[in-house]
């Protein structure tokens, strides 16, 4: 999986990445659309700078679904 490996290269421990994941994986189908791999990207960067993950994913991070 590309986004898998994309997101490998922060060096953030595997367990948050899953974390990161699952709370982006809105649709829970085991993989990223645009929106929500651009969520994703998004904790990612927030971690990688000390910020902690949400249990929940912020209304406001939530992926637009039409």
């Amino acid at each position: 999986n590309i986004a898998k490996e994309f997101f490998e290269r922060s060096h953030l421990p595997t367990s948050e990445l899953s974390q990161i994941w699952n709370l982006s994986d809105v649709n829970h189908d085991g993989a990223l659309s645009l929106a929500e791999f651009c969520t994703a990207m998004h904790l990612v960067v927030l971690r990688v700078n000390g910020f902690e993950l949400p249990d929940e994913l912020p209304t406001q991070l939530q992926p637009y679904a039409p």
